[in-house]
């Protein structure tokens, strides 16, 4: 989907040392200086990840209406039911309900090349590199698996004027209107996707150690877009080698082997709950990073962005549903 080839520095997986996690944390936050509060800078758009086609819970959108407005609606859309609950606020509601399809799903990562940190030495090689966060977060399930919390949905609507585009409120829009990416009618679609690659806008974020509510830190991170860079803030050149992409069913025929080993854990266990994961192959290329193999990789030595091909295969009507939810 994301054809991008880049130049990385491969290490072996064999003989990796003993990772003193608190340390590297404690290094993270001391050099980001946002223990108290957050900062707004300039963030590279670094990365795109293929989540691959995702299930998604069904819809749910507040509803006014007697029995009878109920009663028409399942008329029309039998899929349709009704059930009572909460909205945003917590206010209790009539929550009318729907099934969605399943929908290709990203995540995007932002690069901030003014805090420099060198996770690197905990893992027995310096290695010095911005800092990379995640904009779609992390969200720990009943099993306490890991997976992204706010995935981007790659799902166009139709809008007034018979255009096929992402939602305003779909996150890439915003992304691509906060890169000045965004057409002459205003709109952004699914095949310039890549084009957010390399792009710079204005990003709050913080990472801190938070007090958990039985004693002890926990290691935590906040990201958000905030819009354009202002003027007179200086653009950041982007680093040799920090944009990457990756795909359950890459072009080229495989990934980068480094970009695929220092994927986060949400990342993967996400990319495995895909309808598409079985014989893609991102799937071959994780488990021979988790099977330890120790085979070293040699990566492309060119970076080069090739045209975006979402595997949705069709548009969908605009179901009036806020694009930027947890599936």
């Amino acid at each position: 989907m994301f054809e991008l080839v880049t130049t990385a520095q491969n290490q072996s997986v064999e003989n990796r040392p003993v990772v003193n996690w608190d340390e590297l944390n404690k290094h993270v936050v001391d050099v980001a200086k946002t223990q108290d509060k957050p900062r707004s800078i300039p963030g590279i758009i670094s990365g795109i990840v293929d989540l691959g086609e995702q299930e998604l819970e069904d819809a749910e959108q507040p509803f006014v209406g007697d029995a009878a407005a109920e009663a028409k609606a399942i008329e029309e859309k039998p899929a349709t039911y009704f059930k009572d609950g909460f909205d945003e606020k917590g206010n209790p509601v009539r929550l009318k309900c729907w099934p969605q399809k399943p929908v290709q799903q990203v995540m995007v990562t932002v690069d901030f090349p003014q805090v420099i940190v060198d996770k690197g030495r905990f893992f027995g090689k310096t290695n010095p590199q911005p800092l990379r966060m995640s904009l779609n977060g992390e969200f720990t399930l009943s099993d306490r698996t890991k997976v992204v919390s706010r995935p981007y949905n790659i799902r166009e609507v139709k809008h007034d004027d018979g255009t096929w585009a992402f939602a305003k409120n779909n996150g890439l829009h915003k992304l691509a209107a906060a890169c000045e990416l965004l057409d002459a009618k205003g709109y952004f679609t699914k095949g310039r996707i890549g084009e957010l690659l390399g792009k710079v806008a204005q990003f709050q974020f913080q990472v801190f150690m938070k007090a958990g509510k039985n004693g002890g830190e926990f290691f935590t991170e906040n990201v958000k877009l905030v819009g354009l860079v202002p003027e007179g803030v200086n653009i950041p050149e982007v680093p040799e080698g920090i944009l990457y992409g990756i795909n359950l069913h890459p072009r080229s025929g495989a990934n980068d082997p480094e970009a695929v080993k220092q994927l986060r854990l949400a990342a993967k266990n996400t990319i495995k709950r895909a309808l598409n994961y079985e014989g893609s192959t991102l799937k071959a290329e994780i488990e021979a990073n988790e099977g330890g193999s120790g085979q070293r990789a040699t990566a492309p030595t060119q970076t080069q962005v090739a045209p975006v091909a979402p595997s949705t295969p069709a548009p969908q009507e605009d179901d009036g549903f806020d694009d930027d939810v947890p599936f």
